[in-house]
């Protein structure tokens, strides 16, 4: 689907109670963390994350592959991943 980021295999494997542990673990600060809940549990599309948070889509974009490795980092610290 357009507009959806892509979610890491590491990532895609969990299970959603694995996938909100490892969020919470990450402590990414607030907007971080709206950002992979939107794209990891509720399934967003990148525009109404951005508009949500008041970035530009191409932002969120571009801090979705910083969170996204520092989740997959802590999912291999809780032996998730």
């Amino acid at each position: 689907m357009a507009g959806r980021a892509k979610v890491p295999e590491e990532l895609e494997r969990l299970t959603k109670s694995q996938r909100l542990t490892v969020i919470d673990e990450a402590a990414l600060g607030f907007e971080n963390t709206v950002i992979a809940r939107r794209t990891l549990i509720d399934h967003y599309p990148q525009a109404d994350i951005a508009a949500e948070i008041g970035y530009d889509r191409s932002v969120v974009s571009r801090r979705s592959r910083d969170i996204f490795a520092r989740l997959i980092d802590v999912a291999r610290i809780l032996h998730m991943a």
